[in-house]
């Protein structure tokens, strides 16, 4: 059996599912070129069959359970930050760094955290 390492790019949502080989093994999650991706070991064989495999992202502070349906909160990944997320904040207030204001809406770039979590083939 012939492994190797794959990368797979990781969807900013809720929830997304990627279609890999059946049993890859999770590395790691990471920002490349400020884009995530996910990292897996997996099986090259061209008989080998693939899986969907279901992921989830939480924000720092949400709460954890109960985000998919299917019951499986999954087992933690990793987690990445990336930049140039637009934050809509109420205003009026001071205007942060590298922020405008447009009417009472303040436009702001940002780092945001995810953590990503392995909800398993599907």
């Amino acid at each position: 059996m012939t492994t190797a390492v794959y990368k797979y790019a990781v969807e900013v949502s809720d929830t997304f599912n990627v279609d890999m080989p059946a049993g890859a093994e999770i590395l790691c999650v990471q920002v490349l070129d400020g884009r995530p991706y996910l990292w897996a070991r997996v099986v090259i064989d061209p008989g080998h069959p693939n899986k969907v495999r279901r992921f989830r992202l939480a924000g720092t502070g949400e709460p954890l359970e109960g985000r998919i349906p299917e019951g499986r909160d999954g087992d933690y990944v990793g987690t990445f930050q990336i930049r140039g997320v637009v934050r809509l904040m109420p205003g009026p207030g001071p205007i942060e760094a590298n922020s405008i204001n447009v009417g009472k809406i303040q436009l702001s770039e940002t780092s945001i955290v995810f953590h990503l979590f392995d909800c398993g083939e599907t």
